[in-house]
């Protein structure tokens, strides 16, 4: 009996999760790429540094596309590898804490020896061919 309710659970989560699909808002935005690094990397210092965060990529309806990472132009001052990111989530009583793994980036930024700030664009790619750029910046 709990199998069947299982299965008549799913099946009506399927059903819903369909309906929704296909009832798209007139005019919803469904192509639009977007990009969220968290924590979002600061500023990195003159002394340079290194920044891991998750990132998380929507196009339009679409969640969680699968992507790449590349630097615009290739400086050499800056390096983006794609990583595994371990996000802690501390749980509201004892034993609730979890540990997730989800993609994202490090980011590896040379000290500047020189007397202007820079800013280099990580560029994240979907498979459509899509693109959108991420700035990072340093100080002088």
């Amino acid at each position: 009996m709990k199998k069947a309710i299982k299965i008549f659970t799913l099946l009506l989560l399927s059903l819903g999760l369909a309906a929704c699909q296909e009832k798209m808002p007139e005019g919803a935005d469904l192509k639009t790429l977007r990009v969220a690094l968290t924590p979002a990397p600061e500023v990195f210092s003159n002394l340079g540094g290194v920044a891991a965060c998750a990132a998380i990529v929507h196009e339009g309806a679409l969640l969680n596309q699968e992507w790449t990472v590349s630097v615009d132009n290739n400086p050499d001052w800056i390096t983006v590898e794609k990583i595994d990111y371990d996000s802690s989530f501390t749980g509201t009583y004892e034993g609730d804490d979890k540990v997730v793994t989800i993609p994202g980036v490090r980011i590896s930024v040379e000290p500047n020896t020189s007397s202007v700030k820079r800013t280099a664009y990580l560029r994240f790619s979907v498979a459509d061919g899509g693109s959108i750029t991420y700035a990072i910046s340093q100080s002088k």
